[in-house]
């Protein structure tokens, strides 16, 4: 018997949790707007896509001096051989 109370608590120990973060997210939209909110994940978001957009473009950049690189070596030394 005493178990099934204790499971019972449990449930309403969640409950209350659950309730409590939203209660608290709602005081904080209430006292300092959605709009607010809503500019923060945009921020966020934001951020995110930028990095992304960087780690990407670094990603590709490399490789692509690499190629560069070697084929102006190998190009130079085809025209000296060209012009002798």
């Amino acid at each position: 018997m005493s178990w099934q109370i204790s499971a019972k608590a449990g449930v309403d120990c969640d409950m209350f949790l659950i309730g409590a973060v939203l209660s608290a997210f709602q005081s904080f939209g209430h006292n300092f707007g959605y709009g607010i909110i809503a500019i923060l994940f945009g921020v966020m978001g934001s951020v995110v896509i930028l990095l992304l957009y960087l780690l990407v473009t670094v990603v590709f950049a490399i490789p692509s001096f690499l190629v560069l690189y070697f084929a102006f070596l190998v190009l130079e030394r085809l025209v000296r051989e060209i012009t002798s």
